[in-house]
């Protein structure tokens, strides 16, 4: 996935998916938070999270119970409704996400920022 989308969540928390996305992406998917802990929602493929879940899986176990923390309680199933996602209020929470947000592709996976902060880290 590639490439930058500006969007807009409704007051429900829907946001509409890039048409592009759609396609790599699928009727379902995942979304969480990131890896790296920034403050945005991560978007992945199944494959993309099914890779994610056995890379986690391989590491020692100490570590791997700590990125299990963080990410999978944060994880949901979602699927496209009439071109939207929901996402979950805990996500949307975390990401600072309403009104204005963007969806950027990055490989394999995407990303939805809160605008006005991706504005500033794209910036620096």
């Amino acid at each position: 996935m590639l490439g930058e989308y500006k969007s807009t969540l409704d007051e429900k928390g829907r946001l509409n998916i890039p048409s592009k996305f759609r396609e790599e992406l699928g009727a379902s998917f995942f979304i969480a938070k990131p890896l790296d802990k920034s403050r945005c929602v991560a978007i992945y493929t199944t494959e993309s999270w099914n890779d994610l879940v056995d890379s986690i899986r391989s590491r020692p176990r100490d570590e791997a119970y700590e990125v299990k923390r963080d990410i999978f309680p944060s994880a949901f199933p979602v699927e496209i409704k009439q071109g939207r996602i929901l996402i979950p209020q805990t996500l949307r929470d975390y990401a600072n996400l309403e009104g204005e947000a963007v969806v950027i592709g990055i490989d394999d996976t995407a990303e939805i920022w809160n605008k006005s902060v991706w504005d500033t880290r794209k910036n620096k």
